[in-house]
């Protein structure tokens, strides 16, 4: 599981079309899901799954919204703000897909 973690719902968003963009330039066919809200909150649901079993999520970085996730994760935009603690340790617990998950950020320069 691809865990993508945004500043906020906004975000996450945009970030999740990019990768639909992504899926539908390189033709892998993919199902997306942004209609659903997670449970007892006002968080959309974003979620694309690609033929091969993988779930890439878009998250805002929130510990209510990253509870139970376990995966790989990339925080998007995080140069100028640290990313929310409680959302990692959720997260990059491991015993997902795979026992050490990744963490990678993507930021620009201001």
């Amino acid at each position: 599981m691809q865990v993508l973690l945004s500043a906020g719902e906004r975000q996450s968003a945009e970030l999740m079309q990019k990768v639909r963009q992504h899926c539908q330039a390189l033709a892998i066919a993919h199902e997306y899901v942004g209609d659903r809200y997670f449970a007892r909150t006002t968080f959309r649901q974003l979620e694309v799954t690609l033929p091969n079993g993988v779930r890439i999520i878009g998250l805002p970085a929130n510990p209510q919204t990253a509870r139970g996730f376990t995966g790989d994760v990339l925080l998007d935009e995080f140069g100028d703000q640290p990313p929310q603690v409680g959302a990692l340790r959720t997260i990059m617990r491991g015993g997902g897909e795979r026992e050490s998950p990744q963490l990678s950020a993507v930021s620009h320069q201001l």
